[in-house]
Formats: structure tokens, C-alpha cells, sequence
């Protein structure tokens, strides 16, 4: 299979099957619709509770016309855990569209600078604080 993209980009889908449009498939997957088995939608990519989380958030905007924004992890299709944020809304009865952002990168960042924090502070037995250098009389 082709290397998937940085699943960035603008997509669109049906509002009620939540199937990506052809473009979308294009863009997000770096295949073309036509090399799709059967459609992608928003069910097969998200995983987790805040997958499970997202997908309420995907039907309930689509029901209510409203715009909607999530946070969530992904199963690429071939396999790769990523995360991405998603902001959209849905401008008709029969389509969601919207932007995705992957901040997979980002976020194992900010873990790896949580780490580091823990281990340098938490193992600390006396209060620390810290000083400007000047002491006031």
C-alpha cells in the first residue's frame, strides 16, 4: 500500500454514513477512491474512547447542523496510530466537511517534556523554588 500522507487537509463526507468523498480519500490517504475495497468513513479510522467520543460528536452535528470540533486518535489504513484534530460543520443535510490537523508529533513532545519534568522534579525530597539572583534588604 502507499505511504499515507500527514493526514492534514481540508475533507468532506456524507452526513449520515460518514463515508469520505472521493477528494477526500485522495488527500487524506494518498489513494484514489477507485483503489478503495469499500468506502472510508469515519468509523474505520477512529479508535479509543475518544474515538467512540468523536464519532457522537461527528453524528450529533450532523443531525443538529452545527459546527463541531474534536480531538482523537486514528488507525491509519495501514496500520500507524495517530492524532489529529478535526474542525468542521456541517453546511447542508447530507455533507460534513472540515479540516484536520495530525498532532501526532506534538503530542509525544509534550509527553516527553512531561517526562523529563517528573524526572527531574518529583525525585526532588526538599521544596525547591527559584531566584532571580537578587536579594531584596
Amino acid at each position: 500500500m502507499k505511504p499515507i500522507r500527514d493526514f492534514s487537509g481540508y475533507w468532506e463526507a456524507d452526513a449520515l454514513t460518514l463515508c469520505f468523498g472521493p477528494a477526500s480519500v485522495d488527500a487524506l490517504t494518498n489513494l484514489t477512491y477507485s483503489e478503495l475495497s469499500e468506502p472510508l468513513s469515519w468509523t474505520d479510522l477512529l479508535i479509543g474512547e475518544e474515538g467512540a467520543t468523536a464519532l457522537g460528536c461527528l453524528k450529533s452535528a450532523s443531525r443538529e447542523r452545527t459546527p463541531f470540533s474534536f480531538e482523537a486518535p486514528i488507525r491509519t489504513l495501514q496500520g500507524e496510530h495517530r492524532w489529529i484534530r478535526v474542525v468542521g460543520d456541517c453546511p447542508g443535510q447530507n455533507i460534513l466537511r472540515g479540516y484536520i490537523t495530525d498532532f501526532t508529533s506534538t503530542q509525544f513532545e509534550e509527553s516527553d517534556a512531561e517526562i523529563r519534568h517528573k524526572e527531574l522534579f518529583e525525585g526532588v525530597p526538599l521544596p525547591l523554588s527559584v531566584t532571580t539572583g537578587t536579594r531584596e534588604r
